[in-house]
This record gives C-alpha cells, sequence and structure tokens, in this order.
C-alpha cells in the first residue's frame, strides 16, 4: 500500500484506539470484569440511538410514529435488554432494506407490543430452540448458512421437542464451573452478556450468536462422547461475539469486514475474526482444565479448538484489513497487522 493510498480500505480512515470513547485497553482478547459492564452499557446506549434513528427513518416515511419513538427514546441502556428487542430492531431493519411499508408497519406493530417484561427480560435461562416468538426469524437464517466444515450439503437446525435435558445441564455447569476457574475475567463477561443458551439437534453446524439476538448462545446438543470439552468450548466461542460486538460499536474493526474468507473457516471476515478470538480464550480455558483437572475427560477439544485457531489465524493474515483498533486486538492473537493487505 503506497503511502498517499487514500481509498476506503486505508486503514488511516478510522481513528487510533486512543480517540475513542472506550479506553484503547479494551480492544485486546482477554477479558476485563472491570471494563465488562462499561462496554455493555455503552453497547446498548449505541443500540438505542440506532433504533430510534430506524424509528425516525419510518415515521418520515408513514408519516407518524410520535408515540412510539418517545417510548423507546426512554429506554433505560443502564439495564440489560432481553433477545426480543433485539430481534425486533431486526425485522425492522429488514422491512426497510426491503422498502415494504406493510412490513415495516408490522414491524413498528412488534415494538410497541413489546412489554416491559419483554425489553429487560435478561434472567439467564437454557432450552430448546424455537421456545420464544422471536427465535423463529434467527433460527430461519442459520438454517441458510454454509456448512461450517465446507462441505456440501444442507445444514440441520432441530428443535429438541420433549427431550430430557437434565444430563446436557449438568455437563454445562461443569463447562462453567471449568470457566470461571480458568479465567475469572471472561465468566463475569459472559455471565454479563449471555441471557439464554438455546440448545438444537442437528449438522453441519455446531453453534451461533448473532447481533440480531444479542446474548443467545446456540449450541448444537454434543455427542456423547464430548459433552463437556465441546459445551466448554463453543459456549466460549459463541459468547465471545457478543463482547466483539461491543467493541464494534465503537470500531469496525476490520475495514473489509463483510469481505468473504472463500475458504473454512466460511463466512465473512468478520465471522472469522469472531472465530479466533473465540478459539484463542477456549484454548485458554481448555488448557487450564487439562492441567489442573487431570480426570476430566475433554475429548478431543483441545485439538479442534487449536486447529480452528490456526485456519482462523490463517485467513486473517492473508485477508484482513484492520483499523487501527483492529490492530491492537489482532497483536493480541499474534497477528502483526502493520503488514497490511493492500
Amino acid at each position: 500500500m503506497t503511502s498517499d493510498d487514500t481509498s476506503p480500505r486505508d486503514p488511516r480512515h478510522f481513528p487510533e484506539p486512543e480517540d475513542l470513547a472506550i479506553p484503547a485497553a479494551s480492544f485486546s482478547p482477554d477479558a476485563d470484569a472491570e471494563r465488562t459492564p462499561k462496554l455493555a452499557s455503552a453497547m446498548r446506549e449505541h443500540f438505542r440511538l440506532q433504533l430510534l434513528g430506524a424509528l425516525r427513518h419510518a415515521g418520515d416515511a408513514l408519516g407518524g410514529l410520535r408515540r412510539l419513538q418517545e417510548r423507546w427514546a426512554d429506554l433505560d441502556a443502564n439495564l440489560a435488554f432481553g433477545p426480543a428487542v433485539f430481534a425486533a430492531y431486526g425485522t425492522l431493519m429488514d422491512a426497510m432494506r426491503r422498502g415494504s411499508p406493510e412490513a415495516v408497519v408490522d414491524a413498528c406493530q412488534g415494538l410497541w407490543t413489546l412489554g416491559d417484561d419483554a425489553i429487560h427480560d435478561a434472567r439467564f435461562r437454557t432450552g430448546s430452540i424455537l421456545e420464544e416468538p422471536w427465535e423463529a426469524p434467527i433460527v430461519h437464517l442459520m438454517r441458510r448458512e454454509p456448512r461450517e466444515d465446507g462441505a456440501p450439503g444442507p445444514v440441520a437446525v432441530q428443535p429438541l421437542l420433549d427431550r430430557d435435558l437434565s444430563a446436557l445441564g449438568t455437563a454445562f455447569q461443569r463447562a462453567r464451573a471449568l470457566i470461571a476457574a480458568a479465567d475469572p475475567d471472561l465468566d463475569v463477561e459472559i455471565e454479563t452478556h449471555v441471557t439464554r443458551l438455546k440448545w438444537f439437534a442437528g449438522h453441519g453446524i455446531d453453534g451461533a450468536a448473532s447481533p440480531r439476538a444479542f446474548g443467545v448462545v446456540f449450541l448444537r446438543i454434543p455427542l456423547k462422547e464430548e459433552p463437556v470439552g465441546f459445551i466448554l468450548a463453543r459456549y466460549v466461542r459463541e459468547a465471545t461475539a457478543f463482547f466483539l460486538q461491543t467493541l464494534r460499536a465503537h470500531d469496525p474493526l476490520l475495514v473489509n469486514a463483510a469481505e468473504s474468507a472463500g475458504t473454512v473457516p466460511a463466512g465473512p471476515l468478520a465471522s472469522v475474526l469472531n472465530a479466533a478470538v473465540g478459539d484463542y480464550r477456549a484454548g485458554r480455558v481448555l488448557d487450564h482444565a487439562a492441567r489442573f483437572h487431570p480426570g476430566i475427560d475433554l475429548g478431543n477439544a483441545r485439538e479442534r479448538v487449536a486447529a480452528s485457531l490456526e485456519r482462523a489465524l490463517g485467513v486473517l493474515r492473508a485477508q484482513a484489513v484492520f483499523t487501527p483498533a483492529g490492530a491492537r486486538l489482532a497483536a493480541g492473537l499474534g497477528i502483526d497487522a502493520r503488514r497490511q493487505k493492500s
């Protein structure tokens, strides 16, 4: 990249981390319990302003919505939001992108009818997918994702119906205890952001997390030989996406975030960065568990996470163009982002 390159892909178009509204030290792959609540609150305020902007735009087009706008203007960003709020916003944005006045009205009605209990429904709980009405569009999108292994064929994501989840609950609590023992700051971060764990049966995808349902981790039920190791690794990886979303409220991290990796891991480079930071954290927790709890069976989780991390780092080194703040984050992963892709 030449010194006079001022194209939109030039990282110099983006502020230095010291010039952003959050501490520069926030751009690290390591969790920090003290910063976590502040990042979460700042992200919710950013979301509130985005939602108000969308409602003003919708109101201009429809000729109204004053009461709806006033209601959401009073949303308290100091309180956690339930996933139904993020899902309703996603539905509104989809309707506006399609340019369908009828769909916009429907989405606004959904926002109007959300009660306070749903808006601030951040109590953690687990269960099958499709137990709550806001989930259906998210699950539909998951079913359209490419297979994580890059193989041909569809992704299967199915609810668990009347399956007994008690054994899964026990394995999950064991995984949570291992996370807390290995990295208390990470445990605080996860507890701050995650409000739901949704199990599904299927193949082609092991887990998911989406800004459209902030705080919700979707996990495939593990095979019998991999419960604790699989749950630990994948739960950390998916929950990490919410931490990165709090950073993206201030900086995109990648100049070319939407560019496709075109390989395994599949998906846009933003998703590859999510996977890299999540695997980096999960690998450290798994290593701690193997060292201090030698009797626990982690299956092949450590090997799988290490291989996944190397693939993600390889893609990022070859393709990613980091913003200055993103470069600081990447340095914590061992990526020299000063050698930018031109």
